[in-house]
């Protein structure tokens, strides 16, 4: 059974899904300034999670338009009957902030993904310059493998002026970024994010959260893709504070699973 995409699979959809609007970004830098509002090619979602039992069945869900998020849960007979897995997407565009969340027992595995890659410009008076990017960011595991990934790219260079990465497993991670840049205003920029968690058959949880946020200078203003907000992030809390509450519902389904074992029994 495959609990997951590879990851340079996953890696090279989330380009391919990027490079499908490059014609239109290509068009939208060549144009006259200040950049419009309409020249800002749209943003491309990746959601994805799956789960099941080693060696036996696995259950999975996978998106490419904008959620606020999608999940899947099981267990070993669809009655609760542990091993349990469970795996879930959270997203804000508005913001944006991607999240993920995987947890299985021991013999049963989950993986979440979610990705965003999105166009964001300065309008303004021609030029360079000054752009501050802050990113917050957390990737948490208690037995598997978490992983965040933020890029920002100049469109028509394809360089990487942000390139940001975590990737544990066991422990947790802060992703933290508040600097400066000099940019070009009326210029397209992308924005790639990704998160990924996932519980690896032994028992344990996952999960990773994202939330970039980009100010330019007074008489300049932050474009960005339709849908896709840019709100100032909040400080990173450590995800297993959230624990707690993904055990708790694992917990119901095993105590739905009784509840049906024992309506069974008086049938």
């Amino acid at each position: 059974m495959s609990d997951r995409m590879p990851r340079f699979f996953d890696r090279a959809l989330v380009m391919v899904l990027a490079l499908g609007g490059l014609a239109l970004a290509g068009a939208g830098a060549a144009e006259a300034v200040p950049i419009l509002q309409a020249d800002m090619p749209n943003a491309t979602y990746t959601n994805y999670v799956n789960g099941g039992i080693v060696n036996g069945g696995s259950d999975g869900h996978a998106t490419g338009q904008p959620t606020n998020g999608i999940s899947v849960a099981g267990s070993s007979d669809g009655l609760g009957t542990p091993p349990l897995y469970s795996a879930s997407t959270s997203n804000d565009y508005s913001i944006p902030r991607i999240s993920v969340l995987a947890q299985a027992d021991d013999g049963a595995t989950a993986h979440a993904q979610s990705a965003l890659n999105y166009f964001v410009a300065f309008s303004g008076n021609d030029g360079i310059i000054p752009v501050t990017i802050q990113a917050s960011g957390t990737a948490d595991s208690t037995g598997g493998e978490a992983f965040l990934q933020l890029e920002f790219q100049k469109v028509e260079t394809g360089v990487d002026e942000v390139f940001k990465q975590i990737d544990i497993t066991g422990g947790n991670a802060l992703l933290s970024l508040n600097q400066t840049y000099m940019l070009a205003a009326n210029t397209l920029y992308r924005v790639i994010m990704d998160a990924e968690g996932t519980s690896t058959g032994h028992g344990g949880a996952a999960s990773a959260t994202l939330d970039p946020f980009l100010s330019a200078p007074a008489g300049y203003s932050v474009l960005t893709s339709a849908g896709i907000g840019n709100a100032s992030p909040v400080a990173a809390t450590p995800i297993p504070a959230a624990l707690p509450l993904f055990t708790s519902a694992l917990g119901g389904l095993g105590l739905l699973g009784w509840r049906r074992k024992m309506a069974a029994s008086h049938a």
